[in-house]
């Protein structure tokens, strides 16, 4: 009988734990990349503006983060909460709260005046809710997330503010995808 409750109680705690990567992908898709026509320098300087500077109402307007600089001159977002998305909702409308563990910027010179910026988005997630039984070693509950695809409308949220920090002109406007319930 013991055996039986222990092997019962191990099962519910793997059958709640599990996550499964959502299969529905956004249709509308947002640029992930953006060619500055300003010098690296310029474009590294911008990035560290835009999202590791003084200016508050910037940092507020996405994640609470680190911003990492590596030698090679790209960046790296460590994200430490998320935002309600824009794109994936519960069945009762509410936003699920998404989650990228870690976002990429990568830099690229195409030439003396013009540079290549990527977003890559690592590992992104939505909260589902608690873990049923707490996790060591602290003995709390934890949030429990679930894989998804990437929407892009992150990404091209941070292209925007850094090619609004560059005073680029003609960049295209941020697409919403349609709602999606995973």
């Amino acid at each position: 009988m013991k055996k039986l409750l222990i092997i019962s109680a191990m099962l519910l705690v793997f059958f709640c734990s599990s996550s499964k990567t959502v299969i529905d992908e956004p249709l509308i898709k947002n640029p992930t990349f953006y060619t500055f026509s300003k010098s690296k320098q310029e474009v590294e300087k911008a990035i560290v503006e835009a999202l590791g500077g003084s200016n508050s109402s910037k940092k507020s307007k996405f994640y609470k983060y680190i911003l990492n600089e590596y030698p090679n001159g790209n960046f790296k977002l460590m994200t430490i909460d998320g935002n309600p998305s824009k794109v994936y909702f519960r069945k009762n409308g509410e936003a699920y709260i998404y989650r990228p563990s870690i976002i990429q910027i990568l830099i690229d010179s195409v030439n003396e005046n013009a540079t290549k910026i990527s977003i890559n988005i690592v590992e992104p997630a939505v909260r589902v809710g608690l873990t049923l039984l707490p996790k060591l070693p602290h003995l709390q509950r934890v949030w429990k997330y679930k894989a998804v695809h990437a929407t892009t409308v992150e990404e091209y949220e941070i292209l925007l503010m850094i090619g609004e920090e560059l005073e680029a002109e003609n960049m295209p406007e941020l697409k919403i995808p349609l709602q999606i319930t995973p």
